[in-house]
């Protein structure tokens, strides 16, 4: 069954100081969600055991660790982070940064917090 969603529809959940996010998509093969970083928030670096994601910057700039490494995503941009990987992404920029999450599988209880 095909169905349409917007984050107007969604229930917001928030996260830290200054993350919105929305859940588009929930099946149990994947998720997809929409979410906003306000200036100055970001995740605890951590990592997923089983779910792999991919970040897709909607709007303003992301700054991302991964494995050590720093990434500066802008508009258009595509990460992939395969399950294992330790990760962080941040907003350090003064305007907000939007972006689209896919975990495959569902994130759910697949975190482990490492700060």
């Amino acid at each position: 069954m095909t169905s349409i969603s917007s984050r107007d529809q969604c229930t917001p959940y928030h996260w830290g100081k200054g993350g919105v996010g929305w859940p588009l998509i929930q099946s149990a093969a994947f998720e997809i969600k929409e979410e906003e970083l306000a200036y100055g928030c970001a995740e605890k670096r951590h990592k997923h055991e089983h779910t792999s994601q991919s970040y897709y910057i909607l709007s303003g700039t992301a700054e991302v660790e991964t494995e050590g490494k720093t990434a500066h995503l802008s508009v258009g941009d595509c990460l992939f982070i395969p399950a294992g990987s330790v990760h962080k992404i941040a907003n350090k920029t003064d305007t907000s940064l939007r972006l689209l999450v896919v975990s495959v599988p569902p994130v759910s209880a697949d975190r482990i917090d490492l700060e």
